[in-house]
């Protein structure tokens, strides 16, 4: 099917459907829903590489058309409308599409924010407001690109306070704030510190960043060895 069109319609739009629907991998949908756990959405198991392929064919020609158009059933739908999203320069739009649609963190750790990437100094503020936004996701989104675009000095600090602050005790957020942590320890050590040393630290994201950290083979083994005495145990976490 040509994917790269000038013009998509209702009908067009009816014939991906079935043409992504013929892609189905049964094999792998059953293997991938134990990994991405999306309540809502049924997945087809089209495979990482084939949906970037398919983003990329429809990217190319008129995908504002497409997005006019889009439905968001299967799972793979929502990742290929979000990655067409991300591609627009309007942070407002995408956020509303990953709030009303996203519901794994698959689909959102693969999407790319080059936009933000260009401006970070514009985007920065209204991060900021979307790390306390009611929706998981969305919060999630905002720490991923913490993550890609604002390690470094001018921002890292204000970022390190935000997330002491923050008071959600949402699994895949605190495992974003881990590997978050994971990722500013390569960067600045002194920050990453400044973290998991203040009595506002969460215990469970402190613990997990460690981990993550000592699986590293970036890290020296007599740093892994030091951070494990950071590591808050349970009766610390008593007092």
């Amino acid at each position: 099917m040509n994917l790269t069109r000038s013009h998509w319609d209702g009908p067009s739009l009816a014939e991906f459907r079935i043409y992504l629907a013929s892609l189905a991998d049964a094999k792998n949908a059953n293997f991938s829903q134990k990994i991405f756990n999306s309540p809502h959405h049924p997945i087809l198991g089209l495979k990482t590489s084939l949906l970037k392929d398919l983003v990329k064919q429809v990217g190319s020609g008129n995908y504002l058309s497409f997005l006019a158009y889009c439905s968001y059933d299967y799972f793979e739908e929502v990742s290929i409308n979000l990655n067409l999203w991300s591609k627009i320069n309007d942070l407002n739009q995408l956020v509303a599409m990953i709030a009303a649609h996203a519901d794994s963190w698959a689909l959102i750790d693969g999407l790319k924010f080059d936009f933000i990437k260009t401006s970070p100094q514009e985007f920065f503020e209204p991060l900021k407001k979307l790390f306390v936004h009611p929706n998981v996701w969305v919060t999630r989104f905002s720490i991923l690109c913490f993550m890609r675009y604002y390690l470094t000095s001018d921002y890292l600090p204000p970022i390190i306070n935000l997330m002491l602050d923050h008071p959600s005790q949402e699994y895949y957020i605190n495992m974003a704030l881990a590997w978050f942590l994971q990722v500013v320890f390569l960067k600045s050590r002194d920050d990453y510190f400044n973290y998991i040393t203040s009595p506002k630290a969460k215990a469970w994201v402190v613990n997990k960043s460690i981990s993550k950290i000592r699986d590293s083979l970036q890290v020296p083994q007599e740093q892994k060895d030091q951070l494990r005495f950071f590591r808050i145990t349970k009766a610390q976490q008593l007092h």
